[in-house]
């Protein structure tokens, strides 16, 4: 997506920043709403076995359907949280948590082992947003945040790759 919108992005101007593994992560159990799938369901990114799924939204935004049938997502409140669900036991480990200077814009997974997100966060150094890209190897617990410092792209690429991945989807 980035590519496609700022032709010149280059992804391989990102570098690493920060490894941490994580001993602590919050997890407790996942038992969804009876509307949750339906609500959430078409914005979950599930693992290649779908044994697992990233949950990027369900913290974030109160999606609902109104009479004529259109989706609007509003912004529950400023942080976020990302949440991989697993379902073999049933169980919700928090992966991000994040204050209103930063946010989780899309996520994947890279392999069976291994969750990438795409986001912003504050940067002191250059006084302004850049792109961060959280890599996450489950096995370890251990976390690798990479960053950009082309904060014009950061801001180009953040307000509108949320609207694309909510495609049909008001956000307000």
């Amino acid at each position: 997506y980035a590519r496609s919108y700022i032709p010149q992005f280059d992804w391989s101007k990102f570098r690493l920043v920060n490894v941490w593994k994580e001993d602590t992560m919050l997890v407790q159990p996942f038992r969804p709403d009876k509307n949750y799938y339906k609500v959430y369901g078409d914005f979950l990114k599930y693992s290649p076995d779908s044994t697992k799924f990233i949950d990027l939204d369900s913290y974030n935004l109160a999606i609902s359907t109104n009479k004529s049938g259109t989706r609007i997502a509003e912004d529950i409140g400023p942080d976020t949280e990302v949440s991989l669900i697993n379902l073999e036991d049933s169980t919700k480990t928090r992966l991000v948590f994040l204050g209103p200077g930063a946010s989780i814009e899309d996520g994947s997974w890279l392999d069976s082992e291994n969750i990438v997100l795409v986001g912003v966060q504050d940067n002191s150094a250059v006084t302004s947003k850049v792109i961060v890209v959280w890599k996450y190897h489950l096995p370890t617990n251990t976390f690798f945040l990479y960053e950009s410092s082309d904060s014009v792209s950061a801001d180009t690429i953040m307000q509108n790759w949320r609207k694309q991945r909510l495609k049909g989807v008001e956000v307000r």
